[in-house]
């Protein structure tokens, strides 16, 4: 997956709409700044758009940020690239979180439902919706990138603190998300060939053993009259078969 354009709108301490366009930053780029400026929030809203949950702590309604009133739109909106093979697709996910807001008439407060759609770009129709449901997107993200939200924030985003928690896993479970990471189907597939191969290779060596503990017992203490008898047993053998053929062909033609 590449990162490709974030859209936030009212969240966290960014007020109104801020873009922030990853083609402009080159391969490679430092998010920095102080503290509270919003740079655990970036890394956030993007996990939070992908799947519908963040990657901390911090629960889905804390991307709202404090400044909005509740008339304000709050959202956020992440393209991206990925799959396609060579070239890859371009995809553009959009969510609103679930808002406790005050009624528009009378007093108390209403809930809004949280809002997910997907979208995939084609020329020359432009973006095309593919699921506007909730878990739908989350599900369908899940599957074009080949990995769930708990794996995304192990090995994408690795928040902070938590690289100790990668490195205390057990080779298993390291060994499974590193898979995820780099495409090592074809070597796992050199290396299932090569077992295969060793396995056949074994299995001859046995029969070929087999075999000549069958001819050593038949050959007895003295080989080369046993092998001298057995060439003309054969050779008696086909004379015999060679005979009997032809006496065949005789009773035919009678």
């Amino acid at each position: 997956m590449r990162p490709i354009k974030l859209e936030l709108t009212n969240i966290g301490p960014f007020v109104g709409r801020a873009v922030l366009d990853f083609t402009q930053l080159g391969e490679l780029f430092l998010v920095c700044g102080p503290t509270g400026s919003g740079k655990t929030t970036l890394f956030d809203a993007m996990a939070y758009a992908l799947y519908g949950s963040m990657p901390s702590t911090r629960d889905n309604a804390d991307l709202i940020s404090h400044y909005s009133s509740d008339s304000d739109d709050v959202g956020v909106a992440f393209e991206f690239s990925a799959g396609g093979g060579i070239k890859p697709q371009r995809w553009r996910v959009e969510r609103k979180p679930q808002r406790t807001v005050a009624k528009k008439r009378g007093e108390g407060f209403t809930e809004r439902p949280a809002e997910a759609a997907l979208y995939r770009w084609s020329e020359p129709e432009g973006w095309q919706a593919l699921s506007d449901k909730v878990n739908g997107v989350g599900e369908r993200v899940a599957a074009l990138l080949g990995l769930s939200a708990d794996e995304f924030s192990k090995i994408v985003l690795l928040p902070q603190g938590q690289f100790q928690r990668f490195l205390e896993m057990d080779s298993g479970e390291r060994a499974r998300i590193l898979e995820k990471i780099f495409p090592v189907d074809m070597h796992g597939a050199i290396t299932e060939l090569a077992r295969q191969k060793s396995a056949d290779a074994k299995r001859d060596a046995q029969l070929l053993d087999a075999r000549a503990e069958e001819l050593s017992l038949a050959l007895g203490d003295e080989p080369e009259l046993s092998a001298a008898a057995l060439e003309a047993a054969a050779a008696a053998a086909l004379s015999s078969e060679r005979g009997a053929r032809e006496a065949l062909d005789a009773a035919r033609l009678a």
